[in-house]
């Protein structure tokens, strides 16, 4: 498989014309909250959101959706503060990260910490030598609202492990999965 190259959704609050940002060939995103007369020939397109993609966690999470269904693989956000900029010092982030990073803004977020241990890394190199220098030990935060069985709950555990260090997981441990009922989330 090809290596993709990445679409990049460049965030855009303050200057005119004003909207939520563009990506691939100069489209524009604007929302009910960022929607100003923009002159002919500017972008390619405009996309007019019928929702705020800011203000409530279901049009943040619609927002993420259409993006990714463009194809977008990373947000470029200049004001985003986050731990994610010890890692990503350009303040471009993988698109699934920007999104779990931005949902713990929004009230009555149901954020959980998962504390993993004995995590085992898929490399293709020298095992032995590799493993003992990757962290055995990593916590998450899943947002849990829209999980209602361990196998998703399992499922986005690894996503998270495997975005926070660009490796795959083959096997891990998780008391808060080892203990998961549905009345638990």
């Amino acid at each position: 498989m090809a290596n993709q190259e990445p679409v990049i959704f460049y965030c855009d609050f303050r200057s005119p014309p004003s909207g939520l940002g563009t990506f691939g060939d100069d489209i524009l995103i604007q929302d009910t909250g960022s929607c100003p007369q923009v002159r002919d020939g500017i972008y390619t397109d405009i996309i007019k959101l019928e929702y705020s993609a800011t203000e409530t966690k279901e049009g943040f999470l619609d927002f993420i959706k259409l993006l990714l269904e463009k194809g977008v693989t990373h947000v470029y956000n200049t004001e985003l503060e986050t731990n994610l900029e010890m890692r990503y010092k350009d303040k471009c982030y993988p698109i699934n990260l920007y999104k779990t990073e931005v949902l713990t803004w929004y009230q009555g977020e149901i954020m959980k910490k998962f504390n993993c241990f004995n995590i085992l890394w898929d490399i293709d190199d020298d095992q032995d030598v590799f493993q003992s220098q990757l962290p055995r030990e990593m916590s998450v935060e899943i947002d849990t609202d829209n999980i209602t069985n361990a196998e998703d709950l399992n499922h986005e555990i690894v996503e998270a492990l495997t975005e926070s260090l660009g490796l795959c997981v083959l096997q891990y441990d998780c008391k808060e999965l080892e203990n998961f009922s549905d009345d638990s989330l």
